[in-house]
C-alpha cells in the first residue's frame, strides 16, 4: 500500500503531476492533497470539468470531492503570488470485505501551470552553459483514507483531522480520522507518524527570459507595432482610392 509521484515535463509551462496508486479497496474515500507553492497555479474550472467527467478521480456530490483553494489570478508573474491547495477525492468508499488484501493499481494525473520566472541577467555563462531556465520546486502530495466513526481502511494508524499539513481550511469536518500512505521510496509502506514523512520535493527546469534580450526585445516590438500602423494606414488608403475612383465613375 504505497504511491509514488512524479512532475511530467509536458514543455512550457504546463507540467502534469502523475500519480501511481498501489492500494487495496476500502469503506473509506481516499483522497489526494496537495499544496501549492506561488509558481505553480491550478486551473479550477479545467480540474472541476475533469473531476465532473470522472477523468480525474471520483466525483461526488459532497463538497470534499474536490477543492481548489488560493489565487484565481492565472495571469501573474510569480512575484508576490499566494500559494494554492488541491483537496480530491480518488476513490469513493465502499464494502471492501473480502477484498482487503486485493491491491489495485491506478494512475492519476493533474495538469498544473507554471507562473512566469523573474528573468536571468544573462542567457549563457563563462563555461558556455546555457543557465536561462530556473528550478522550481514541488511538495510531494499527501494521499490518505478519510474515515467516518466505525469505517476503517485497511491498515492502521488513525490520525487527527490535525494532523493534514494544509495551509487551507478543507471540508473534511463530518471524518473522524485520517489513515496516510506512504510514498513507495521509503521504507514503510504505512506510516505510524501523523503527518507523514515525505520524500524530498519534486523538481522541475522552467524556461525565463533574460534582461540582456530586453532592449532587443523592445526593439522588435516597436518596429512591428510601426509596420501594423502603416500596414493599416496603407489599407484604408487604397480602399479610400477605391472609393473615390468608383464615384467619378459613376459621376462620368
Amino acid at each position: 500500500m504505497s504511491y509514488s509521484a512524479q512532475l511530467l515535463p509536458t514543455g512550457g509551462l504546463h507540467p502534469v503531476l502523475q500519480l501511481t496508486l498501489n492500494a487495496p479497496p476500502s469503506a473509506c474515500p481516499l483522497y489526494l492533497h496537495l499544496d501549492l507553492p506561488p509558481s505553480f497555479i491550478p486551473d479550477r474550472f479545467q480540474l472541476a470539468q475533469l473531476h465532473s467527467e470522472g477523468r480525474l478521480g471520483a466525483p461526488s456530490t459532497s463538497a470534499a470531492s474536490l477543492v481548489v483553494e488560493g489565487s484565481r489570478d492565472l495571469e501573474g508573474p510569480s512575484k508576490g503570488a499566494e500559494a494554492s491547495g488541491v483537496l480530491l477525492r480518488l476513490r469513493e468508499g465502499g464494502d471492501a470485505k473480502g477484498k482487503g488484501k486485493e491491491v489495485l493499481q491506478e494512475t492519476f494525473e493533474l495538469p498544473l501551470h507554471l507562473r512566469y520566472q523573474p528573468p536571468v541577467p544573462r542567457r549563457w555563462n563563462e563555461q558556455g552553459e546555457r543557465v536561462d531556465s530556473v528550478r522550481v520546486e514541488l511538495g510531494w502530495p499527501t494521499v490518505f483514507w478519510a474515515c467516518e466513526e466505525g469505517e476503517a481502511p485497511p491498515a492502521p494508524p488513525p490520525c487527527p483531522l490535525s494532523a493534514l499539513p494544509s495551509s487551507f481550511s478543507l471540508p473534511l469536518s463530518s471524518f473522524t480520522s485520517l489513515h496516510f500512505l506512504s510514498p513507495s521510496n521509503l521504507a514503510n509502506t504505512l506510516t505510524s507518524s501523523c503527518p507523514p514523512t515525505l520524500p524530498p520535493p519534486l523538481a522541475l527546469p522552467v524556461p525565463t527570459g533574460v534582461i540582456a534580450d530586453l532592449p532587443l526585445v523592445e526593439s522588435v516590438n516597436v518596429l512591428a507595432i510601426w509596420l501594423g500602423m502603416m500596414w493599416i494606414g496603407w489599407t484604408a488608403f487604397k480602399a479610400w482610392s477605391k472609393d473615390c475612383k468608383g464615384g467619378k465613375m459613376k459621376r462620368e
